[in-house]
């Protein structure tokens, strides 16, 4: 028996450190060019305007992707749900715009790895070339849980939750990333 595919795992892979160091936002109608790189990833994702940073709290946030076939489609649903603690009036505003937009979202790993949720280059929109992957309604919802908690070392703060459907894995983000203020 000759085997030729599978995935080894190096010594880095075995002691790999978990969680979401930070995660960047953005509307999808200010993406203004997506360079992918093989069918797997996204080398640069081009957006007018600057994207949302959030640094996250450590042991508060988290990535899944689940997948399942029906009459022979495969369908993947992206949930990326992150904690932010103590939400003044600055924050506030920030996740109002959040939540009425259509939202990609770039999460990246405390391994170094970045994912991208809300964007999918399968099943292209209208035949608008360049810019097919915005009409695809493969976008992220937000939604917003605001709690207080029920104990005196309870936090107060905002849990928020992106969710997006696409027809592929979510695409590993490559490009590099300029830290803003």
């Amino acid at each position: 028996m000759a085997i030729d595919t599978g995935i080894a795992l190096d010594c880095a892979a075995l002691v790999e450190v978990g969680g979401l160091q930070n995660i960047f936002v953005c509307d999808i109608e200010r993406i203004a060019a997506v360079t992918t790189s093989g069918t797997t990833s996204y080398s640069s994702l081009s957006a007018s305007g600057t994207w949302a940073m959030f640094q996250l709290k450590p042991n508060t946030a988290t990535w899944s992707t689940t997948s399942s076939k029906e009459n022979g489609l495969t369908r993947f649903e992206t949930t990326v749900q992150w904690y932010i603690p103590n939400v003044d009036a600055t924050a506030v505003g920030v996740l109002e715009n959040m939540r009425n937009g259509c939202l990609v979202a770039v999460a990246e790993f405390r391994s170094g790895t970045m994912r991208v949720c809300g964007m999918s280059e399968e099943y292209q929109g209208f035949g608008n070339g360049s810019t097919d992957w915005k009409y695809n309604n493969t976008y992220a919802t937000c939604s917003i849980e605001d709690t207080s908690g029920n104990d005196f070392v309870d936090g107060n703060g905002v849990t928020v939750t992106l969710t997006a459907t696409s027809f592929e894995t979510p695409r590993v983000y490559t490009g590099a990333v300029t830290y803003g203020a």
